[in-house]
């Protein structure tokens, strides 16, 4: 029997291999995964440290786009009030001139009088017509710029999805060009943008050959034009015409003078366009079939039809 702290003959000590050990930690499977993974990543860090300068200024001009959008944005406001401003102030002119022409007709001992001040007010009408030009042309170089920082170049092709049973319709628009009309493909794109148009109506009318959008709900039969003014998108800063595209079969225009927010497609051609007429935006370029049944379900003369704009959406 061996007392405590013996060794057999023969046998020497050997000293414990303490836990945790450099050997140990070497021998750990671990160990070399983590040195594969830092072997992998090390090639790589050069690249990643170069780009974080070029991710910096991406983000930085995002920032100076979206600065630039807001001024855009800001600016093409300002120059629409002036332009009505202007035209509240042309139609009253043009309203003195006419009361001048009747004091004319009626004094006629005046009559040099009277001629120099029609004349002055002639004068004053042609420079205050030259200033809403100016101003109008002013509107569209910053519409279309804004179209172009927040769309892109364009023409666009826009989806209008219909409510119908089994499954809903569509029918695709193209955009007008924008060096031809600018302000009114800046005042829908704006449209679709906010989604004003969703849950909307478009009916047809029987006392004209159009198929007309307006800001009727399509469920409740309540008007929504709240929605377009919260949005600051109801009318256009002025009616924007151009023979380079005149309204005809399929083209979408916006409803009346100066236009908006209601818009229309229309259903026939028009034979006279030697007068101007409203904004067209666009042409259907797809699913002419559709809009013909929606059309034909009833006809010219019979009770108007109504159908929900379930969404209109730009399509890439």
């Amino acid at each position: 029997m061996l007392n405590q702290g013996n060794t057999l003959p023969g046998t020497v000590n050997s000293p414990r291999r303490k836990s945790g050990s450099a050997s140990d930690f070497i021998s750990d499977d671990r160990f070399w995964v983590l040195l594969c993974f830092v072997a992998i990543l090390i090639p790589w860090a050069p690249y990643h440290l170069s780009y974080l300068p070029h991710l910096n200024y991406v983000r930085n001009d995002i920032a100076q786009m979206q600065s630039d959008q807001k001024r855009l944005l800001l600016d093409l406001q300002k120059t629409t009030k002036k332009v009505q401003k202007l035209n509240i102030e042309s139609s009253t002119l043009e309203e003195e001139n006419n009361a001048l022409l009747f004091d004319l007709r009626d004094h006629g001992d005046n009559v040099d009088t009277e001629t120099n001040k029609y004349r002055e007010g002639e004068e004053m009408e042609e420079l205050l017509l030259k200033k809403i030009d100016t101003l109008q042309g002013a509107i569209q170089t910053r519409s279309e710029q804004a179209v172009k920082k927040t769309f892109g170049e364009g023409p666009f092709r826009i989806k209008v999805t219909l409510a119908s049973e089994p499954v809903n319709e569509f029918f695709i628009l193209e955009t007008a060009p924008l060096d031809v009309m600018p302000h009114a493909v800046y005042h829908f794109m704006k449209m679709v943008q906010n989604q004003l148009w969703d849950g909307l109506s478009m009916v047809s009318r029987s006392s004209e050959p159009i198929l007309q959008a307006t800001p009727l709900n399509a469920n409740s039969n309540s008007w929504e034009d709240k929605r377009f003014e919260d949005a600051n998108v109801t009318h256009m800063a002025f009616t924007e015409y151009s023979f380079d595209y005149p309204p005809k079969k399929y083209t979408l225009a916006f409803a009346g003078r100066p236009g908006g927010p209601d818009w229309y497609v229309n259903m026939e051609d028009l034979k006279d366009e030697s007068e101007e007429g409203e904004s067209c935006f666009g042409i259907v370029v797809e699913g002419f079939d559709v809009l013909d049944r929606f059309m034909g379900r009833t006809g010219r003369w019979k009770k108007h039809h109504q159908v929900a704009i379930v969404s209109i959406d730009i399509m890439a």
